[in-house]
C-alpha cells in the first residue's frame, strides 16, 4: 500500500511545477486605476466588474489577461465618478478596458506587469 502512495505523489509533483491557469474571481477581487488629476492629487479608482485569467508557473505570475467594465467605476464620490466617466474615460464610447501582458518583471514589491 505504501508503494501506491509514492507513485501517486511522484506523479503529482510534475503537474504542480508546470504552468497553471486560473480564472480571476471577480466576486472577491477588484481592479484599481491610479489617476492623477493634478500635481497634488492622485485618485484610486475601483472597478469591480471584470473578467480575467492568470497563469502561474512555479508560483510566479507568467501571464495576465483581463477585461474591465467601466460601468462600475467608483471613487467614492458620485459627482466625481460621473465626471470621470464622461470627460476622462469617455465610457459611452469606450465601455471596457482590455489588458494582456507583454512582459513581467520580478521586483522587491512583487511583479511589475506591462501590457497592452
Amino acid at each position: 500500500m505504501n508503494y501506491l502512495k509514492v507513485i501517486i505523489l511522484v506523479a503529482l509533483i510534475p503537474s504542480l511545477l508546470m504552468a497553471k491557469s486560473f480564472k480571476i474571481d471577480s466576486n472577491h477581487s477588484y481592479a484599481g486605476i491610479k489617476y492623477r488629476s493634478n500635481k497634488l492629487n492622485e485618485l484610486v479608482i475601483r472597478l469591480s466588474d471584470f473578467k480575467g485569467k492568470a497563469t502561474l508557473e512555479n508560483g510566479k505570475l507568467k501571464f495576465l489577461k483581463f477585461k474591465l467594465s467601466m460601468k462600475n467605476l467608483n471613487t467614492g464620490n458620485k459627482k466625481r465618478d460621473s465626471f470621470l466617466k464622461e470627460s476622462v474615460f469617455k465610457t459611452k464610447k469606450y465601455k471596457s478596458i482590455h489588458f494582456e501582458t507583454i512582459s513581467i518583471e520580478e521586483t522587491e514589491k512583487g511583479a511589475l506587469v506591462k501590457g497592452i
